[in-house]
């Protein structure tokens, strides 16, 4: 199943970028703080503009998974914040993971 450090970073690129995802699961759970909770208790996201890095939170849990700024057409993707913690760890059961604590917690001691 999950084996080692490879299998780790394919799972934490889930925590980015992961705004289509997380709506799409039932659950998630954050690697930060170890916290397994029903997606729909995330109420943040940081904004990423891929062509500079620039980012800004939103409490706006509304706005789609991407859009493009209309005035610099740049595409922007959207990180889930824990509401927990505040980090920006959050993988969902739709990323193809079973999220329970016990592999929140695997992932968490690597």
């Amino acid at each position: 199943m999950f084996s080692g450090h490879k299998d780790r970073e394919r799972v934490l690129e889930h925590t980015k970028r992961n705004e289509a995802e997380l709506k799409a699961s039932e659950t998630c759970g954050c690697v930060a703080c170890g916290q397994v909770f029903p997606s729909g208790q995330v109420r943040k996201w940081i904004d990423i503009d891929e062509m500079d890095g620039q980012r800004a939170q939103t409490p706006d849990p509304e706005v789609g998974a991407s859009f493009m700024d209309p005035a610099e057409g740049n595409q922007v993707h959207r990180t889930a914040i824990c509401p927990h913690c505040g980090e920006s760890m959050l993988i969902g059961d739709k990323g193809g993971f079973e999220v329970t604590p016990e592999f929140i917690e695997f992932l968490r001691i690597r």
